[in-house]
């Protein structure tokens, strides 16, 4: 059946003020624009930054001290 979530998953909500909001979807859009096939969803790609970040928690102390 459409619209309905896969069992075992669960919905997570973030609040982003709008200027983040867009250069969210104007990055997933530059992403797209370079590859080919399917485009990536913006839920793909938080997916897919989620599974870093669980993957090495200190990611964002690691790109921080970069700069």
């Amino acid at each position: 059946m459409s619209n309905q979530y896969a069992k075992g998953t669960v919905q997570l909500l973030i609040r982003l003020d709008e200027e983040k909001k867009r250069q969210f979807y104007e990055a997933v859009d530059i992403v797209n624009s370079r590859s080919f096939g399917a485009p990536y969803s913006a839920n793909a790609v938080m997916r897919g930054l989620i599974e870093i970040f669980i993957k090495d928690p200190d990611i964002i102390k690691k790109q921080t001290e970069q700069e």
